[in-house]
């Protein structure tokens, strides 16, 4: 008897020891590219949000813009990106968009049916900048490979910012 009541405690132990374990590692663990914020838009009379966004700025020097503000569906391990503003910079202010080929500003949006369009005009204006948070707001014509326009509006707040 005095054998069973010693297995069963080691068994006993064993389980908890490893019920911890397990729970330590599917414990959510903090994402600092994940804002405490909400990244929303409207295209075509659907309004969208998400919480999985990012802001980041690239070394000077490289051929791509060095401030980009991402937002779409959370992956595995990335952003499956649905928006994708590319700016001059984060300083409060408005920011024209235009043309994807030729603006300093741009905007590249994948919308609902998966179809990729292009900002031609509009504005992103960014409210507040500082302790690694960007917030602000869109209003934005978007073209699609037929030519056709629409409109691409929103709010991004707080969103986390890389350096």
């Amino acid at each position: 008897m005095k054998t069973f009541f010693v297995k069963s405690s080691f068994n006993f132990g064993l389980l908890l020891l490893v019920s911890f374990i397990f729970y330590a590692c599917t414990k959510p663990q903090e994402d600092n590219t994940q804002s405490a914020n909400n990244f929303q838009w409207t295209h075509k009379g659907l309004t969208h949000t998400t919480v999985y966004d990012t802001a980041y700025i690239t070394g000077a020097g490289l051929s791509i813009f060095p401030f980009s503000i991402v937002a779409g569906d959370k992956r595995i391990n990335s952003i499956a990106q649905k928006i994708v503003f590319t700016l001059t910079a984060f300083n409060v202010g408005a920011y024209t968009i235009g043309p994807y080929a030729t603006a300093a500003n741009k905007l590249y949006f994948i919308d609902d049916a998966g179809f990729n369009l292009d900002g031609v005009s509009g504005t992103v204006n960014i409210t507040a900048y500082g302790n690694s948070r960007i917030t602000g707001t869109f209003s934005i014509t978007v073209i699609d490979g037929a030519a056709a326009t629409s409109q691409l509006t929103g709010t991004f707040t707080d969103v986390h910012v890389i350096y």
